[in-house]
């Protein structure tokens, strides 16, 4: 079988995964940047969207492409959708947020026009996704709620998929020592609720037992990394870390290696990657109760934990660490998952 894979340019730390997964004897791959850079009428027998993009959204809807569609969702490509009312950020976080740069002419716009303002740039963004949605057979989402938000959404006879890139085993090590006690968020984007996390710790002792590092290189400006670095340091005080430069994906992974705790306060679907690796190397992960991927992964039979102002931030214990690994390794590891590739191979064969 021939595919097509349409894959973002500057997304290397997926492809690692990405490559893993597809290398499969039966399969020849041909990765492109956009479908309008490589797409051609009968050389394909299918067709994968990794992170559906606009520029793929636009030439879907054209309706070119004559193979079967799969799009492998990442999550970011759903949340800014103008028919998706998911809510990403929380009341402190979205507080300090528009207290700032208020001559920013996307906020005046929002105060002078409230909601029609956001109406007008997600259409002219997104407005062929209603029709390429329509034109798409089969979606892969990280999580199924959100499958059924676009189903419900955009198209009723959207058909769903239950597969994910894998947890490459060879980044499991007993090597790291647990330096690093807390890595806190996945950027700086303002979906990590930092406020809002941050005054939830503020009477919490046990966050105060080690280092504890913020990714901060990517996902805001400036000025609103300041911000989070000036509570961070009333909060943590020295034993706060910054990582405001950008890291190779190798010395990233590491960090999460040397983490006892980790600590995403989103309330959508983000950073399950480094979750995964999280449970898959003895870290205890902490999401905000109302992330789906709380719900999700609990479900699974993972051990994770929620945060309130009275969670007690410990490590796991070797048990509880074993369990989560032998999880990821059936359920997120290669073999698991190209065996269900296989079978959505066979199935858009039907």
């Amino acid at each position: 079988m021939k595919i097509l894979h349409s894959f973002p340019e500057k997304e290397s730390k997926f492809l690692t995964h990405f490559n893993a997964l597809f290398q499969i004897s039966s399969i020849e791959n041909k990765v492109v940047k956009s479908l309008e850079s490589g797409y051609v009428k009968e050389k394909y027998d299918l067709v994968i969207v990794h992170n559906l993009r606009p520029k793929d959204a636009k030439f879907i809807a054209q309706g070119k492409i004559q193979e079967k569609i799969i799009w492998f969702s990442w999550g970011t490509d759903i949340y800014k959708l103008p028919n998706i009312n998911a809510s990403s950020i929380l009341p402190l976080t979205n507080k300090k947020y528009l207290s700032i740069d208020r001559c920013n002419v996307k906020k005046l716009a929002d105060l002078i026009f409230g909601k029609k303002a956001k109406h007008i740039r997600k259409y002219t963004t997104y407005r062929h996704y209603k029709k390429a949605i329509l034109k798409i057979d089969t979606m892969i989402p990280v999580i199924k709620s959100e499958y059924i938000l676009i189903r419900d959404s955009y198209n009723s006879k959207l058909k769903y998929f239950d597969l994910n890139y894998p947890v490459i085993e060879d980044n499991y090590s007993d090597n790291y020592e647990k330096k690093i006690f807390a890595i806190v968020g996945n950027s700086a984007a303002i979906w990590n609720n930092h406020f809002d996390l941050f005054e939830r710790l503020s009477s919490n002792p046990s966050i105060k037992q080690g280092k504890v590092y913020l990714p901060l290189s990517y996902g805001a400006t400036e000025r609103w990394i300041s911000f989070i670095k000036s509570e961070a340091n009333e909060l943590f005080g020295d034993a706060v870390v910054f990582i405001d430069q950008l890291m190779s994906k190798v010395e990233y992974d590491k960090l999460i290696l040397q983490s006892e705790v980790m600590i995403m306060y989103h309330i959508r679907q983000s950073a399950m990657g480094n979750i995964l690796m999280a449970l898959d190397n003895s870290v205890h992960v902490y999401l905000n109760e109302e992330n789906p991927i709380y719900e999700y992964l609990i479900t699974k039979g993972f051990v994770l934990s929620t945060v309130s102002r009275n969670t007690r931030f410990v490590p796991l214990d070797p048990a509880q660490s074993k369990h989560n690994r032998v999880l990821v390794r059936k359920i997120y590891g290669l073999r698991s998952l190209q065996v269900k590739l296989d079978r959505l191979i066979q199935t858009m064969h039907e």
